[in-house]
């Protein structure tokens, strides 16, 4: 929903609406396509590699679906 709002006052309120100490978490979907979104999908995978090793990575165990199945709604 962030491309329905300014970046930065989304990002702030988000800031608001999470706890001390919590975690904010943006998914994307799309694919890295410039210099600078490769940059970030490193440093992604890198945090992600550094929370599994210190034993601080927390991955829910629901089902995943993609592309989501339709509902008739």
């Amino acid at each position: 929903m962030l491309h329905h709002v300014d970046a930065v006052d989304g990002m702030r309120r988000f800031r608001n609406l999470v706890r001390p100490g919590g975690v904010l978490a943006h998914v994307g979907f799309d694919r890295p396509s410039s210099f600078g979104d490769h940059v970030g999908a490193v440093a992604g995978r890198a945090l992600k590699k550094s929370s599994q090793l210190r034993g601080r990575y927390w991955e829910h165990m629901a089902t995943v679906v993609w592309p989501r199945p339709t509902t008739g709604l």
